[in-house]
């Protein structure tokens, strides 16, 4: 005996998948960047990707923001100089220190540009190491270790930073719509050997439909 016959029915419907990315870390020797007509050792070039479910899609990349920098350098004259605790060696550190907030990636972290005479004068009215260093240590981006001698400034820099980077030709960030992206900066070549910088950003796609 055959049972009656009856219908199976299912509807599909359509869902427009976010692209799926991921995050992207690189490490690079400053020497090893790509050269301008210029200026050596100017920028990185990168290639962001993404995989959109959907066949006919083509994913858009584009920069977001959210810039951290991160410059780091570690120097044992530094050690020295706070295991001394001479007059001869608070000048040096303050002559250190206050060069390294003229770095304009250092002082967008640090502080507005309004303020840098005031971090300045700090530096330069610290009676002592111990003062200084724990004047410096004040600053939350700040981190000063006087037992490796290395000294880090973290920290988000506001858009507006970033904007007058650009202005000043001292930074550019770009994230084309196919995912290439390069970093920038003329200051990458003044760079030294104990010195590093990282550059943390956010980017997003979006998916449209490819015809």
């Amino acid at each position: 005996n055959e049972s009656n016959i009856k219908t199976v029915s299912l509807t599909v419907t359509g869902a427009n998948d976010a692209p799926i990315i991921e995050d992207v870390t690189n490490v690079v020797n400053e020497n090893d960047l790509n050269d301008s007509l210029l200026v050596p050792n100017y920028n990185y070039s990168g290639l962001l990707t993404g995989i959109d479910a959907d066949l006919n899609d083509t994913v858009n990349f584009e920069y977001v923001g959210n810039l951290i920098i991160k410059l780091t350098t570690t120097q044992s004259a530094i050690v020295a100089a706070v295991n001394a605790d001479t007059a001869e060696s608070l000048a040096f550190l303050k002559a250190e220190f206050t060069q390294a907030i003229s770095n304009p990636l250092i002082a967008t972290v640090i502080s507005e540009y309004a303020t840098l005479q005031n971090v300045a004068a700090g530096i330069l009215a610290a009676p002592s190491v111990s003062t200084l260093v724990t004047y410096l240590n004040s600053f939350e981006e700040v981190t000063v270790d006087v037992a490796t001698g290395e000294i880090t400034v973290e920290g988000e820099v506001p858009q507006s930073y970033v904007n007058k980077l650009e202005e000043e030709n001292l930074l550019f960030i770009d994230v084309q719509t196919d995912g290439n992206y390069t970093i920038s900066s003329p200051l990458f070549n003044s760079m030294q050997e104990d010195q590093s910088i990282k550059f943390t950003f956010d980017y997003s796609t979006n998916s449209s439909e490819t015809n």
